[in-house]
């Protein structure tokens, strides 16, 4: 987790994830769940249930809209490519990766 930035007066804090692969709607989930437990709107312990097994309990979404991807990294791929294929993590394009510019990013949802 990176340090809180506010833009237009909204907090928004940058969130880095390591893994081998994703499910459909996991990092959504990830960031719903521990945003409701920094909010005070789930148990502190809402992410220890959701991790245990049997059956994990439904998790809402969060937000798309202000979720930015900045870089994917396929080490597999990479160790193991062949000589005749290209690299898929676009260093060429690296100086045009930036975090997203507070311009871009939509306004705040009005209080509830």
């Amino acid at each position: 987790m990176g340090a809180p930035q506010t833009h237009g007066g909204v907090c928004f804090v940058p969130l880095h994830f390591h893994g081998q692969s994703f499910l459909l709607h996991q990092i959504r989930k990830m960031v719903a769940i521990v945003a409701a437990c920094m909010r005070g709107a789930a148990p502190p312990d809402a992410i220890q249930t959701a991790l245990r097994a049997p059956r994990v309990p439904t998790i809402p979404l969060a937000p798309g809209g202000a979720l930015t991807l900045l870089r994917c990294w396929y080490a597999p791929y990479e160790k193991h490519r062949p000589a005749g294929r290209g690299s898929i993590h676009f260093q060429r394009c690296a100086a045009q990766q930036q975090p997203c510019p507070p311009a871009a990013l939509p306004p705040a949802p009005p209080p509830r």
